[in-house]
């Protein structure tokens, strides 16, 4: 029951959306062990910049989807198909490496998840409207007193 409360959108099965949390949360939790615990003690492949950066990409995409989907906030298939990327990319690289094999399955269960929620509702980012800046206040022209 608790699942049906947290988003509203009637599109999204609310069988898939408790297990596409938790998949995230996983993610999110596994990303950070494997990358603070165990990728920069190993060193070598492990800590390469373009690899680490995509762990911790995926490390916090993956909790902000969570909690996106437990706040039920608007635009959350975006949030969604993005986490997927992320994660799917992810995967691929901790499967090159050694050791690395739950980071490669929490990566993968988190993009299937959110596959599916994201393609729930396949419409384009909506157009949002244009920031409108406000005019620049005039301050108050400072008289000059003479001196004396």
């Amino acid at each position: 029951m608790m699942d049906q409360q947290l988003l509203l959108d009637p599109n999204v099965d609310p069988a898939e959306l408790g297990p596409c949390i938790d998949a995230c949360e996983r993610c999110h939790r596994t990303c950070m062990r494997a990358a603070m615990r165990f990728a920069l003690e190993q060193g070598g492949r492990h800590t390469e910049p373009e690899y680490f950066r995509l762990l911790i990409a995926c490390q916090i995409v993956s909790r902000l989807t969570a909690d996106s989907l437990l706040a039920g906030l608007p635009l959350y298939e975006h949030v969604c198909a993005l986490c997927a990327r992320i994660c799917r990319d992810c995967a691929a690289a901790c499967s090159q490496l050694e050791a690395m094999e739950e980071c490669t399955g929490a990566c993968t269960r988190c993009a299937e998840c959110c596959e599916v929620i994201a393609a729930t509702r396949p419409n384009p980012m909506p157009a949002l409207p244009p920031v409108v800046a406000p005019a620049p206040r005039r301050l108050p022209r400072r008289v000059k007193r003479g001196r004396r």
